[in-house]
């Protein structure tokens, strides 16, 4: 894939259609991190009744078609990773991975300063660091 997300315009194109898809899926996103080539993504349902696969195969259908549209094709593979976060400490193993692969790709030298990240359940820029998180 191309690099595509590399300004905060089409960043905040596809971040709104994550959280118009998730809305659907009564879901929410943990984190979601969009690498220039690729995007990391953890979701959670926020009841029993909640889709997480409704939510992920919404975005990825709205925003191929945004791709087809504005791209000429649709830029995804066809399927995607997902793995079942079993507890907290897994869960931060997997928070702390994802805001780290900016720095990692060399794209920043601290992973507060990398912009194209969110998260409709924590708020980033009020972390210190990643040791001693407390998760709900």
């Amino acid at each position: 894939m191309e690099k595509i997300f590399i300004n905060d315009y089409i960043f905040l194109i596809f971040r709104d259609m994550l959280t118009e898809a998730i809305d659907k899926g009564d879901c929410e996103a943990v984190i979601y991190l969009f690498m220039p080539d690729h995007l990391h993504l953890v979701l959670q349902g926020m009841n029993k009744d909640s889709d997480v696969i409704k939510s992920a195969d919404l975005f990825k259908q709205k925003t191929g078609y945004w791709f087809g549209q504005n791209m000429g094709c649709s830029k995804w593979q066809k399927d995607y990773y997902d793995h079942i976060i079993r507890n907290n400490e897994d869960l931060i193993t997997h928070i702390y991975y994802i805001l780290n692969n900016p720095v990692r790709a060399g794209l920043t030298d601290e992973w507060k300063k990398y912009k194209l990240k969110g998260s409709t359940v924590y708020n980033f820029d009020e972390w210190s660091s990643l040791k001693n998180i407390e998760l709900e």
